[in-house]
């Protein structure tokens, strides 16, 4: 990834995990076509025995890209369409999607076992984050979207957060956070379901949904 976010955990373990790389090469994007076969020939757990919804759709998670960003743009859009062809043969599993670039996310299709979300930390990316989902939802993506705002790096202010359908937001190892999401249009929330949480032993604070 080359988003050189300063908390980025993602450069850290990649750091540890590819120290036999040359230095400074550790976090470059690379495609490894080889794991594309692993959506298919990963066996699907046995949910059976499995009532709670929940952990059901848990065990079909996969989160794609988890340590990169698929949408970034110095990615070649061959590896997109790989990645996206790969998921449509294989609808058995969920996949979770998260990017910084919401609008190149946007100029893609989908099918609808796929959740798309952005990160937004800061307000200067909240417009194109509504902007680009606005775009999505217009295009006929009736998938679950969903908005990151972990960590929260100051106050954001929304207009169009009926856009998705769940957001994520807390605090990053060592980030004190206080601040909070308000909403600019009241009764625009939508059906949001909202996850807030902490990560990390030294991380403090309290993140709220304000509806104002």
């Amino acid at each position: 990834c080359k988003h050189d976010c300063d908390y980025c955990y993602a450069r850290d373990i990649a750091n540890r995990r590819y120290e036999y790389l040359p230095k400074g090469q550790e976090f470059d994007p690379f495609f490894y076509p080889e794991r594309l076969t692993a959506p298919k020939n990963t066996k699907l757990p046995d949910l059976s025995q499995v009532d709670d919804p929940v952990q059901r759709l848990g065990l079909q998670n996969v989160f794609v890209c988890s340590m990169a960003d698929l949408f970034g743009k110095w990615v070649p859009e061959e590896w997109i369409n790989a990645v996206l062809n790969v998921i449509r043969e294989n609808p058995q599993w969920n996949y979770l999607m998260l990017t910084k670039f919401p609008i190149r996310m946007s100029q893609f299709k989908y099918p609808s076992n796929v959740w798309l979300g952005t990160s937004v930390d800061r307000q200067s990316m909240v417009g194109r984050a509504e902007k680009a989902f606005g775009q999505l939802r217009d295009s006929g993506f009736g998938g679950v979207t969903w908005l990151s705002c972990e960590p929260m790096l100051e106050q954001l202010t929304f207009k169009r957060l009926d856009l998705f359908d769940w957001l994520v937001m807390g605090g990053s190892l060592g980030i004190l956070l206080w601040w909070s999401i308000r909403l600019a249009r009241p009764g625009e929330r939508g059906r949001l379901r909202v996850f807030a949480g902490l990560v990390g032993s030294t991380a403090s604070g309290l993140a709220a949904l304000y509806l104002v």
